[in-house]
């Protein structure tokens, strides 16, 4: 049996993803990738988008291309790709987590900060801010905001800053976004 092309997948896919709202069409794929043991985060294509000005500025030598949703949401939060070099790596198409030490004087506050620099991640790799909480999990025991006894009740102190869930990921929301930004720019600055 041959395998099917993605385009011929994407169209078959299509008209039953087309009648959802974006969240569900994104834990619909995300229940998809689950049952082969992936997640959305970690198999996610980066978009490339083709109307990137030529003013974007170059890090380590070459162009950085981001799609709109990431373009548009560095734009309002006044950050830059040069600005966000000491935090992420931008390598060709892809975007790596650099950073190692979160802001905040407690285990809490350094959970809240992880989830929403990974979201910032996701944005950058993606162009939405769709997380899966494994990544975000793994990015606080890297950079030690991790508490085993107490990270369910430091996730939730987000609030109204993520929506979603532990089995289907979560996506950063206006708030969050505006929260991550300050969170990025705190980092930047020290």
């Amino acid at each position: 049996m041959e395998t099917p092309s993605i385009p011929h997948i994407a169209a078959t896919m299509y008209p039953l993803l087309e009648p959802l709202d974006p969240q569900d069409r994104i834990k619909a794929t995300s229940a998809v990738l689950a049952m082969f043991g992936q997640s959305l985060v970690a198999s996610a294509p980066v978009y490339v988008s083709a109307d990137v000005s030529d003013s974007q500025p170059e890090s380590y030598g070459f162009q950085t291309r981001l799609a709109s949703n990431a373009q548009r949401s560095l734009k309002q939060h006044q950050l830059s790709v040069d600005g966000l070099t000491d935090i992420f790596e931008f390598s060709g198409a892809d975007v790596a987590l650099l950073a190692a030490d979160m802001p905040g004087s407690t285990k809490k506050d350094r959970t809240i900060n992880c989830y929403l620099v990974v979201g910032v991640w996701a944005l950058l790799r993606t162009d939405e801010p769709v997380f899966d909480d494994e990544t975000a999990v793994q990015f606080c025991k890297t950079s030690g905001a991790y508490d085993g006894n107490n990270h369910t009740a430091n996730r939730r102190a987000l609030a109204n800053r993520i929506i979603g869930d532990r089995k289907y990921g979560f996506r950063l929301t206006a708030p969050g976004l505006r929260d991550a930004a300050n969170v990025i720019k705190s980092m930047i600055s020290s």
